[in-house]
């Protein structure tokens, strides 16, 4: 079970940019949100971005109909209350943390 005051979920197969968690940490430090999430880019075999995806702002009503949110979350943990087991969300995360984000998490909260 996780430790900290967050809990962040991507795709075994990701790569995150190297200052990647220094934003995220960055992002918090300026304001307590309760979901961030990011931009992500698809790279070529060369790692050479091919393909960015610019996300909106925060929208519980689109996530209702798309899942937009995509790879890189973190979620406050205390949306995740039951308590999420990180086994549970292995593969489901994309299904598992937007809709407890988006049910519970506060009207401000914005991409990183």
């Amino acid at each position: 079970m996780a430790t900290g005051d967050y809990i962040g979920v991507l795709d075994h197969d990701d790569f995150l940019s190297s200052d990647a968690l220094f934003r995220v940490v960055e992002a918090l430090q300026r304001e307590r949100y309760d979901v961030l999430y990011s931009d992500e880019d698809y790279v070529d075999e060369n790692g050479q971005p091919v393909r960015p995806n610019f996300k909106p702002d925060w929208s519980p009503e689109l996530l209702s109909n798309c899942m937009y949110m995509g790879h890189l979350v973190v979620a406050s943990k205390q949306l995740c209350d039951p308590p999420v087991d990180s086994i549970e969300l292995f593969g489901r995360h994309h299904q598992v943390a937007p809709c407890t984000c988006s049910s519970r998490a506060a009207p401000e909260t914005s991409p990183a």
